[in-house]
């Protein structure tokens, strides 16, 4: 599942960056279905990212920025409870 990520990342840099920002979208909603996400993941999913937005952009290239989007879905205990593919 990580590599799947990592390239939906990588293939979707720009519109996830859109969506993620305005903390919603198609990008932002299927990366999140791909970390198995349900509707209440997703919902929260999409609020984290946006306020992180910045952090998760602010290092260089998609495989970078999954790494942080997965630190932040580890820390978090909702998205832990929501999400059924965090890796």
């Amino acid at each position: 599942a990580a590599s799947a990520q990592q390239s939906f990342m990588l293939n979707n840099y720009a519109s996830l960056s859109k969506d993620m920002a305005r903390g919603q979208g198609e990008s932002l909603t299927a990366l999140a279905s791909s970390f198995g996400c349900n509707s209440q993941g997703i919902e929260r999913f999409s609020s984290i990212m946006q306020q992180r937005h910045s952090d998760i952009f602010a290092v260089p290239g998609a495989v970078a920025s999954w790494r942080v989007v997965s630190d932040i879905m580890h820390a978090d205990a909702d998205l832990n409870a929501h999400c059924s593919q965090i890796i």
